[in-house]
């Protein structure tokens, strides 16, 4: 279906042997490859299924309405092109449990304004295979703290230039935060909170 930029929806017959869909969205027949979701399907955010473990060759290719797309935790592979020209993607958080990431895979994702990557190893990336082509290179990318010196060292991770650790949010919820959970105090113009003894930022940063 690639180039197909006007498809909006996928429905396969239920007795077919080989393929499925789901809301649309064409996968293999156990729904654990995502093989396409059409270029121009309606909506802006979607949530891949929990059965999925593959992103499928070029699946999410040009799918500019997609703004938000949240990964299953089973995920393990995201396969070349995955999401190459996907522009109105902001972010994207990849699961702990991905160790490849396909050529191209995020190429030309020019919305980025930031990459979270939970893996402890770096996700393999083919350096010079355009992995990240076109994505800025500042924007913040987030990683296990035990992992940031493994990340500026990888293939392809090398490239951003501000790798930093997955911010500490342990204890704090900023829409939840009442009197009894914390004490607020703002410190030359900065809000802080007060817990058990223990000082944080308002984005969960301990203070030492």
């Amino acid at each position: 279906f690639m180039f197909c930029s006007a498809l909006q929806s996928i429905n396969v017959y239920p007795n077919n042997p080989v393929y499925s869909s789901l809301s649309n969205v064409l996968f293999d027949k156990d729904q654990t490859t995502l093989l396409c979701y059409p270029a121009s399907k309606t909506g802006t955010t979607y949530t891949v299924p929990a059965t999925v473990r593959e992103i499928g060759y070029y699946a999410f290719e040009s799918a500019k309405k997609l703004k938000t797309i949240n990964l299953s935790d089973s995920l393990t592979l995201i396969s070349e092109g995955a999401f190459y020209n996907c522009s109105s993607l902001t972010k994207i958080t990849i699961p702990a449990t991905v160790d490849t990431i396909g050529d191209r895979a995020f190429s030309n994702c020019k919305g980025f304004t930031s990459i979270t990557c939970k893996a402890v190893v770096p996700p393999v990336c083919n350096e010079n295979k355009g992995c990240f082509d076109d994505v800025d290179k500042s924007i913040p990318v987030y990683v296990p703290a035990e992992s940031v010196a493994l990340y500026k060292g990888a293939a392809a991770w090398h490239e951003f230039t501000n790798i930093q650790a997955i911010p500490n949010t342990e204890g704090i919820d900023q829409q939840q935060c009442t009197p009894d959970q914390g004490t607020k105090h703002i410190e030359n113009g900065v809000l802080y909170i007060e817990r058990n003894g223990r000082t944080f930022t308002i984005q969960g940063q301990e203070i030492k």
